[in-house]
């Protein structure tokens, strides 16, 4: 497999985990918390994210995209 997914989705009040639009998202999230645009509550949803991606040994290049992240390029030409 050419890369992993994670994912921190952001919780409603009344769900205890997350809502999810698209099966290839399934299993691959990790523990939200509350997060605002430029504050240091940022820094950590990177810090959890990296967290569990480090978990697998394969992993040795990171990506982070927000919700607004629109890639201009199909990923097989950015990992090549």
């Amino acid at each position: 497999m050419l890369y992993n997914l994670v994912c921190e989705f952001a919780h409603t009040i009344l769900e205890e985990k997350p809502v999810h639009v698209s099966r290839y998202f399934a299993g691959r999230d990790i523990h939200s918390e509350p997060v605002a645009w430029g504050k240091f509550s940022m820094v950590e949803a990177e810090k959890r994210l990296l967290a569990r991606a480090l978990l697998d040994p394969d992993n040795q290049h990171f990506v982070l995209l927000s919700e607004s992240c629109v890639p201009v390029r199909h990923f097989e030409y950015v990992y090549n």
